[in-house]
Order: C-alpha cells, then sequence, then structure tokens
C-alpha cells in the first residue's frame, strides 16, 4: 500500500521504505507518478528466502523504479516473510540519511 500511494503521492516525500512487497498495476507506473516525487530515495527490503512474495518481485521494484530514475537502495536478507535484525537496522540508517537531507 505504501508503495503504491508514495509514488503517486501530489506531494513531496523525504523517502519510501518498501519492505517485502510487490509492485501493484506496473503498467501503470510510468503514468500515474508523482512529479513531485520524481526521484524520491527509496529503501527496497526483501527476504531471499520469502515463501510469501518472491524476492524476485522485490527485485523488479527495485529494477523498475531505478530506471525511472528513483535513487533505489536494494537490500536482500536472508530470511522468510519477516525482518532481521541487519534489516532494522539498514531501515534505520537510510531513514536517517534521508531525513538528514
Amino acid at each position: 500500500m505504501a508503495l503504491h500511494v508514495a509514488l503517486r503521492y501530489p506531494e513531496r516525500l523525504a523517502g519510501l521504505a518498501v519492505l517485502s512487497a510487490y509492485l501493484l498495476f506496473p503498467q501503470r507506473l510510468t503514468h500515474e507518478c508523482s512529479e513531485a516525487n520524481a526521484g524520491l530515495p527509496v529503501f527496497v527490503g526483501h527476504g531471499s528466502q520469502d515463501p510469501m512474495v518472491p524476492a524476485f518481485l522485490g527485485r523488479d521494484i527495485a529494477d523498475r523504479l531505478g530506471a525511472l530514475s528513483y535513487q533505489v537502495s536494494w537490500h536482500e536478507y536472508p530470511v522468510p516473510h519477516s525482518v532481521s535484525q541487519q534489516e532494522i537496522e539498514d531501515v534505520g540508517a537510510w531513514l536517517r540519511n534521508c531525513l538528514a537531507a
């Protein structure tokens, strides 16, 4: 939900964190993305062993957004559909960087 809404949000955001997700309606993205959030920093974290949302769907988010000039930070963790301590630390560091800018 956050991924879908943030890319279309009409006001500038500091960043977007996406964890174990997939892109809804990828064919619509280029027509629906908000100009206000062009180049938005995006953290994409995904478990390499996720049985619910396969990691290739997370990589697809990173690839598609990177191709559209978003500032994508891709992270893959050796976990299933969950978060790891390393992911929490990585998101925290990324957030501090986004909010400092």
